[in-house]
C-alpha cells in the first residue's frame, strides 16, 4: 500500500526504449494499482478503513458507472462528479468488488481505460448545464461540454474482494489484473488474536523525496527486462512495467521486485489453471449431451 501512494507522487516517468533503431524516452504511467483479496473475517475492510483515514479519501461499495464516471442529476441537469475525479492524485478504493460474469460491465470497461491512462469521456443523453474544473487542476480535469463529459485524473486503485479474482477467466477481467499487483492473504488465528490484542495491522508510511519527474535511461530499462526474465509471458510486459516503477521511487531493490514478479505470477498461474478447467467442464458438458440424445441424433 505504501508502495502504491509513494507511485502517486510522481507526475512524470519516461523510460528511453530503443523503437525502431532508435532510442527515444516514452512516457509511462507511474502510479501502481493493487489488488486485495482474503476470504471473510480477514479484516480486509478494517483494512481499508485504516487506509481511507490515513490518506483522506472515501471507501466505495458497489460502485455504478455513473458514479465512478460521472453523471447528470435529471431535475437540476447539474453535473454529478466522477468518482474517479473526487479521488484524483490519490487512492480510489473500491470494497468488497466482484466481476459480473456477462462481460459487459460499463463500470469495469471504465476501469480498464482509466486505470492505463486515467482518460474517459461518455457521450450523454440529455442535456446538462456546462462545468469545467478548476483550472489549476491542469493537466488534470473533469468537464461536461458539449453534450459529453470527460475526465482525465490518476488514481491509485486499489481493489479488494473476498472472491479470488485471478479464477475468473473473462477478458476484461484478466485485463483489469494485469495491470494491477494481486495481493492474497490469509491470517492464521495467532495474527488475528494479536490484533484483537491490539497489534497494528498496517503499517503506514510515506517516502520522503519521492522525485516529481523520474527518466530511466536505456541501460538501467534492459537490466530491469533481464531481472524479469522469469515473469510469465502473457504478463511479461506488465510486470516489466511494476518493476520499473518500483525502481523509479525506491531504486534498485530486489526484494521488492521479486515480491512483485511472484505475485503476477501467481495471479497468471491461477488465471491459466481457471482456463484449463473452464475448458475441461465444457469438453464435458459437450460430451454429456451427445451421450444423452438418441441414436438416430447422434
Amino acid at each position: 500500500m505504501n508502495f502504491a501512494f509513494d507511485s502517486l507522487k510522481i507526475k512524470s516517468l519516461k523510460i528511453e526504449k530503443k523503437i525502431r533503431g532508435k532510442k527515444r524516452f516514452v512516457e509511462e504511467r507511474p502510479y501502481v494499482h493493487v489488488l486485495l483479496t482474503a476470504p471473510k473475517g480477514q479484516l480486509k475492510s478494517t483494512v481499508l478503513r485504516e487506509l481511507s483515514s490515513f490518506h483522506g479519501t472515501p471507501v466505495f461499495t458497489d460502485v455504478s458507472f455513473a458514479a465512478l464516471v460521472g453523471s447528470i442529476d435529471k431535475d437540476t441537469k447539474q453535473v454529478m462528479p466522477a468518482g474517479a475525479w473526487h479521488c484524483r492524485n490519490n487512492f480510489l478504493i473500491l470494497d468488497e468488488w466482484n466481476f459480473r460474469t456477462d462481460g459487459h460491465d460499463d463500470t469495469l470497461k471504465a476501469l480498464l481505460q482509466l486505470t492505463e491512462s486515467g482518460e474517459f469521456s461518455r457521450r450523454l443523453a440529455r442535456y446538462a448545464a456546462a462545468f469545467e474544473s478548476d483550472k489549476n487542476e491542469l493537466p488534470l480535469y473533469f468537464m461536461a461540454k458539449d453534450g459529453a463529459i470527460r475526465v482525465k485524473t490518476r488514481f491509485s486503485l486499489v481493489l479488494a474482494s473476498m472472491y479470488d479474482l485471478t479464477r475468473r477467466t473473462q477478458k476484461d477481467t484478466e485485463a483489469l489484473i494485469s495491470r494491477m499487483i494481486p495481493y492474497h492473504y490469509e491470517m492464521s488465528r495467532e495474527e488475528l488474536n494479536a490484533y484483537a490484542a491490539g497489534k497494528e495491522i498496517l503499517h503506514l508510511a510515506q517516502k520522503e523525496n519521492v522525485p516529481l519527474e523520474v527518466k530511466i535511461k536505456h541501460s538501467r530499462y534492459k537490466k530491469i527486462l533481464s531481472y524479469c526474465a522469469g515473469a510469465k509471458d502473457e504478463n511479461f510486459l506488465r510486470t516489466v512495467g511494476d518493476v520499473a516503477r518500483c525502481f523509479a521511487i525506491y531504486g534498485w531493490k530486489p526484494a521488492l521486485f521479486d515480491f512483485i514478479i511472484e505475485r503476477k505470477n501467481i495471479a497468471e498461474n491461477n488465471i491459466q489453471r481457471a482456463r484449463e478447467q473452464n475448458a475441461e467442464r465444457y469438453a464435458g458438458l459437450v460430451q454429456n449431451q451427445r451421450i444423452q440424445q438418441k441414436p438416430e441424433e447422434v
